[in-house]
Order: structure tokens, then sequence, then C-alpha cells
């Protein structure tokens, strides 16, 4: 559940995003919906280090923060930059891509409560839908399978 759905004051929350971000360089901040596509997740505190900020929609609490917590170590530790038509994989193979997103001072409402219109979000999007689980596990058999088979080949001369 989330913390001012559990009865945290929005002054307390702010108290505890700003706490992350001091420990961690950023915070992960999750907005809750029964219907999974209408949750979202973002980063906050990217901005005072000359970067965007990271949003995606429609995925779990958990992937949202496994996700938008490794972009921004990528961005705080690694020094990568992300920007508009940029891409990366995905833990499961699917491509992803990112988006300057308008509008979203909408959506990102404590990063820009922090850093006014300084603040910049890209949104990251799935550029292919998931692959049902029986693809991927023939995918997996076929590879083993493969794997197996030229093991088991003799070498060839050259």
């Amino acid at each position: 559940m989330c913390d001012v759905c559990d009865g945290m004051s929005p002054r307390e929350q702010l108290r505890r995003i700003k706490e992350s971000i001091d420990e961690q360089g950023v915070a992960v901040y999750y907005v809750e919906d029964p219907e999974l596509h209408r949750c979202f997740g973002y980063t906050i505190g990217l901005t005072p280090h000359h970067a965007k900020e990271f949003l995606i929609r429609g995925m779990g609490h958990e992937d949202t923060k496994m996700m938008l917590g490794g972009f921004a170590d990528s961005v705080l530790k690694n020094g990568e930059f992300f920007d508009h038509g940029h891409s990366a994989d995905w833990r499961d193979g699917r491509i992803l891509h990112f988006n300057n997103m308008d509008g979203a001072e909408n959506f990102a409402r404590v990063a820009f409560e922090l850093y006014g219109s300084a603040t910049r979000v890209l949104e990251i999007h799935f550029a292919q839908p998931p692959k049902p689980r029986e693809e991927v596990a023939m995918e997996y058999r076929n590879l083993a399978m493969t794997l197996a088979d030229t093991r088991l080949l003799p070498r060839q001369p050259r």
C-alpha cells in the first residue's frame, strides 16, 4: 500500500523522499491503482545532476523499483546519459524506448514540487509486448537442445 494511503501525511512523505535522496541519491515514487495499467512510478533526484527523471507506467511495484533504480544507478554511479530516442534492454529481452514526456508535471508531481521547471522526464516504453510464457519456455528448450547438440557433435577439421 502507499504511504499516504496508510495514513502518512504529505509532509511526512516528502521528508521520507528527501531522506531517501540524501542516503541513496534518488528515490523511486510509485503510484498504485487496483488496475495495473494505471499504476506508474518515477524517479526523484536526478534533476540536480543535470539528468532527466525516469517514468514507467503499467508495471508492478517491485519491477518498477528495479527498473528505475537500475537506470538511476547507471546515471549516478556510472555517468551514463539517457535521452529521447535512446533504447535499452529489459531483463526479459524486450527493448525499452525512452521518450521525452509532455505533461509530465501531471504525473511526476513530487519531482516538479522539488525541482520546478528544471525537471525533465523520460518516459520508458516497451517496444514489444511480453512473450507468452510458453514461447519463452520453448526458446529456452530450443537453446538448451542446440547447446547440447553442439557439445555432442565432433569438431570438424579445419
